[in-house]
């Protein structure tokens, strides 16, 4: 998958269902829909965005009903069941950190898609 089908799945983790072949609806906090076209998704490059996606993740319960956890260290990035020590279901290494953590959250989605 390239990066712009990878941000689009991450937009449907977040949320946002498919309207069209170019872009995505996002409902927003007060209850206005927004179309967002999917070459403006930018989980791939921006920090802010890529961190909401790790706050979910950490808030999406696994089969025991704890959170996960992320854990970003230079260019590794670690996501595990549960608490810290919980099992390592995920671990990416990139050229860049945010490119071991966007790759880690598009892996994480993955298998929780499966």
């Amino acid at each position: 998958m390239n990066n712009s089908e990878n941000n689009t799945l991450i937009a449907q983790f977040m949320g946002m269902t498919i309207q069209g072949n170019t872009s995505l609806m996002l409902r927003d906090d007060n209850g206005r829909n927004e179309i967002v076209p999917v070459a403006a998704l930018d989980y791939d490059t921006d920090w802010n965005s890529l961190m909401g996606v790790v706050d979910e993740i950490e808030a999406t319960l696994d089969s025991d009903g704890y959170g996960h956890n992320v854990e970003i260290s230079n260019t590794l990035c670690v996501i595990r069941n549960g608490n810290y020590g919980g099992e390592v279901i995920n671990e990416q290494e990139g050229l860049t950190k945010i490119d071991a953590v966007y790759a880690a959250v598009v892996e994480f989605i993955k298998a929780e898609k499966a």
